[in-house]
């Protein structure tokens, strides 16, 4: 029973993962367009 609890929390742990990476390069994106013409070098410094 405890192996398949954990290895579901791992699944879980692993698609949370996946979200926040998702969502991070969404938002580095986001923040390249809106900041293109601005300043590209805090892009770089990931800001």
């Amino acid at each position: 029973m405890s192996d398949i609890s954990k290895s579901v929390r791992d699944y879980a742990l692993r698609i949370a993962g996946i979200a926040n990476a998702l969502q991070a390069s969404a938002d580095t994106y986001g923040s390249i367009d809106a900041d293109n013409t601005r300043d590209v070098g805090s892009i770089k410094a990931g800001d």
